[in-house]
């Protein structure tokens, strides 16, 4: 995977949610952050260009989630969300650095 692609919300969330030392993911807390990630997109914490879905085009590209339709600026299709909706890396490195200072 290149370093400038975006990262899938729901594998991020697996991931984040994996328990400690083993290869399990507590799926109520990859859920759970997914949800987070929306709240914070909603509230505007992510600039528009940095949650992207992937459109079908030749070749397939990035396209900001705003400008796909699926977002009527209330609420989110939280199934579509955590499977088919990627954040940056910027935006991703941003969100770990907020939760971390969050919890302290």
């Amino acid at each position: 995977m290149p370093d400038d692609e975006p990262i899938w919300i729901g594998i991020l969330a697996r991931k984040l949610a994996r328990s400690p030392g083993r290869l399990e993911t507590d799926q109520e807390e990859a859920w759970r952050i997914a949800v987070d990630i929306a709240d914070r997109y909603i509230r505007g914490e992510f600039d528009q260009k940095e949650v992207v879905a992937m459109v079908a085009s030749d070749p397939p590209r990035f396209l900001p989630y705003i400008e796909t339709g699926e977002y009527d600026g209330k609420t989110l299709n939280l199934i579509l969300w955590y499977e088919a909706i990627a954040l940056t890396r910027p935006a991703v490195l941003r969100y770990l650095k907020n939760c971390s200072n969050s919890s302290t």
